[in-house]
């Protein structure tokens, strides 16, 4: 689901040749988050891989137009087992949140943050439904302008 607020197209998936050059190498679809006053984004399923132990994190990959701000990314998920049912209107945990400062020496500098997220949240095997989202509504996200998902990666210890 590319955007959780139904009344608004703020964001949206775009090929990264609309506003990232590119040379040789083919093109790849990232994630424009249009709206720098709300708190909007994507959501998605994945499942916490057999080998985890602990340490969970969710690092960001983006990129923006211009430098010396702040970007403020937020994670809502949920994670069930094989008996627990996925229809919960709850989120597992507090709202974990990143400061992405855009510090890149020029403007479409790839920037990566992590987050890191309560480890007794998960247990290997594990379905788990995220929301990852830029939260212009916070204060400390000083940046006025369109920012571009390029990764968002599940990190752990493993066995």
């Amino acid at each position: 689901m590319p955007d959780l607020n139904a009344s608004s197209s703020d964001v949206y998936f775009e090929p990264d040749t609309a506003n990232f050059a590119t040379a040789a190498i083919p093109s790849h679809m990232v994630v424009a988050f249009a709206n720098q006053s709300a708190r909007q984004g994507i959501g998605g399923k994945f499942t916490v891989p057999l080998n985890y132990t602990t340490a969970p994190q969710i690092e960001v990959r983006a990129a923006a137009t211009a430098t010396g701000s702040i970007v403020v990314w937020d994670a809502e998920y949920r994670a069930r087992g094989a008996t627990e049912a996925m229809g919960s209107s709850v989120w597992d945990s507090t709202t974990p949140t990143i400061n992405m400062s855009l510090v890149g020496t020029v403007a479409r500098d790839l920037q990566t943050a992590t987050m890191a997220l309560t480890a007794a949240d998960f247990v290997a095997g594990n379905q788990v439904q995220f929301r990852l989202l830029r939260d212009g509504a916070n204060t400390s996200d000083t940046y006025a302008g369109t920012i571009w998902l390029f990764d968002a990666y599940f990190r752990y210890a493993d066995t």
